[in-house]
C-alpha cells in the first residue's frame, strides 16, 4: 500500500474550502451580512482556525445576538470560559477587554465587526 500525503496546492484548497464552510454556517446562524463579517473579525482576533472559530461562535450565540443587541452602548463582548459554556462580560472599551481577558476567554470587538461590514 502507497503512502499519500497532500501537496501543498491540496492544503491550500482544503484551507480555503473549510474557510468557506466555516462562513456559510456563520451566515446561516447570524445572517448573510453579519455573520461572514462576525466570523472574519474572530477569526483575525482570535488567531484561531476556521473550524474553531466556527464552533465557538456556534457555542455562544445566543450570547453574542444578546450583546449585538447593545452595539451601540458597548465596544463588544468578552466570552468568560466557564465549564463547558461561556459567560458574557459587556466591556466599553478594546483597552479594557485585553487587560481582563485570560487564556480562555474571548473577545468579540463590534469595532472589528464593522470594518469587516465595510468591505
Amino acid at each position: 500500500m502507497e503512502s499519500r500525503f497532500y501537496t501543498r496546492a491540496e492544503l491550500a484548497q482544503i484551507r480555503v474550502k473549510t474557510t468557506e464552510r466555516a462562513e456559510q454556517h456563520c451566515a446561516d446562524i447570524y445572517g448573510s451580512d453579519l455573520g461572514p463579517a462576525l466570523f472574519r473579525a474572530c477569526l483575525n482576533t482570535w488567531g484561531a482556525g476556521p473550524a474553531t472559530t466556527v464552533a465557538r461562535l456556534s457555542d455562544a450565540r445566543h450570547l453574542i445576538k444578546a450583546a449585538l443587541e447593545l452595539k451601540d452602548d458597548i465596544a463588544g463582548v468578552m466570552l468568560i470560559k466557564d465549564g463547558l459554556t461561556f459567560s458574557p462580560l459587556y466591556l466599553h472599551s478594546d483597552r479594557l477587554a485585553y487587560k481582563l481577558s485570560k487564556a480562555g476567554d474571548y473577545w468579540v470587538p463590534f469595532s472589528e465587526i464593522a470594518k469587516e461590514l465595510e468591505q
